[in-house]
């Protein structure tokens, strides 16, 4: 207990413990602007509104963060919307990709792992759709074109490289 009101009259008045405008000590006021507050055992302990929360974990400054669009801390404290290879946004709580660096694309769709798909390898050769054979040979890409290079004894006799080395030239009675 405190004596707040400073008069001798009314003695210790205040209990310190629980009054969350003498929370500790006379005077000391919990604030929240994002929700309300408790005086607990003498500390200030935030009560969030709804989209905030106390992620500082420092109680004299409330419930600071808005987790609905917050990139350090998007949905819940700590979780980062640091997206590999993106532009990202934090909105309602969920991470999403915004753009993609030149040369990526979100192929799967999954904000989680940003931009993953590498659009010089052959596997995304250009664009998510493009991937190319490696059918008998060493499929690569450049410049969003693929290309192959044909293994020992194969060749690409017919159909260009969409079926990559198709031909086996050891047993194929027209391409011998």
């Amino acid at each position: 207990f405190g004596d707040c009101d400073q008069r001798s009259s009314t003695g210790c008045e205040t209990p310190l413990t629980d009054d969350a405008a003498n929370c500790g000590v006379c005077g000391a006021v919990c604030e929240n602007e994002h929700g309300t507050t408790l005086c607990s055992a003498g500390k200030c302990a935030p009560l969030c509104a709804t989209g905030y929360l106390d992620c500082d974990g420092t109680p004299e400054n409330g419930c600071e963060t808005e987790i609905s669009s917050s990139l350090s801390d998007c949905g819940a404290c700590g979780s980062s919307c640091e997206l590999p290879q993106a532009g990202e946004r934090c909105e309602g709580g969920v991470c999403k990709v915004t753009a993609c660096d030149d040369g990526f694309a979100n192929c799967d769709g999954d904000a989680k792992n940003g931009c993953e798909a590498d659009l010089a390898l052959p596997a995304t050769c250009g664009s998510c759709a493009n991937k190319c054979s490696e059918n008998g040979g060493k499929a690569s890409c450049t410049a969003g074109t693929c290309s192959i290079t044909c293994d020992e004894g194969r060749d690409d006799c017919k159909n260009g490289l969409s079926d990559g080395c198709e031909t086996d030239l050891s047993v194929s009675a027209l391409n011998c």
